[in-house]
């Protein structure tokens, strides 16, 4: 599933929503049907004053959710198990590991005139029976190319990064430490 968060004002709050935005489905699935009709419903805080008032009413933190996060720094981020975040950092983390869903990348969208003004994020959530996590940077330079289709952009990250080997290494360090919490069990 992809979806596209956008930026908007609400009392002078700067906030993310998904709705009256484009999203797509690779297959028409029940879990993750119901988990777009969730995010409608939903937005991101992303100013810190809405993040103040938000906090007030028993909401979430500024920045503390992927999109958010991307939306502010413009940089992507991705996770080989929605599970490694908290619910305070991603507040749909549960129904999103209910509907099946497991792997994260979410991306931010730019203008191509160069501008670092994030426009908005292309938030992927996917399971690995549809698309193996593996084939990571290719994906990222398929949407990047997509992107540059539509004469819009994201961070040119990919090139710096060789996100196969540290996404082996987060499963490694995720063994190491269930391994070690196995031997301290026993």
């Amino acid at each position: 599933m992809v979806q596209f968060w956008a930026p908007f004002t609400v009392g002078g709050r700067l906030l993310l929503k998904t709705s009256d935005h484009p999203f797509g489905l690779t297959s028409l699935r029940k879990g993750f049907c119901s988990y777009r009709k969730l995010c409608l419903n939903y937005s991101y805080v992303v100013d810190e004053e809405a993040a103040e008032e938000y906090n007030h009413h028993g909401g979430g933190r500024l920045g503390k959710d992927p999109p958010s996060h991307v939306f502010q720094t413009g940089l992507p981020e991705y996770s080989p198990d929605i599970k490694f975040y908290s619910n305070q950092e991603f507040p749909l983390r549960d129904d999103a590991i209910h509907r099946g869903m497991k792997y994260y990348l979410a991306v931010p969208v730019f203008e191509p005139d160069g501008s670092q003004d994030c426009i908005g994020v292309l938030e992927f959530l996917y399971n690995p029976h549809l698309f193996p996590m593996q084939k990571l940077t290719t994906f990222v330079r398929v949407i990047s190319a997509t992107l540059k289709a539509v004469e819009l952009r994201t961070s040119d990250y990919y090139y710096h990064l060789d996100m196969e080997n540290d996404l082996a290494n987060v499963r490694c360090r995720c063994s190491i430490i269930k391994i070690s919490s196995n031997s301290i069990l026993n």
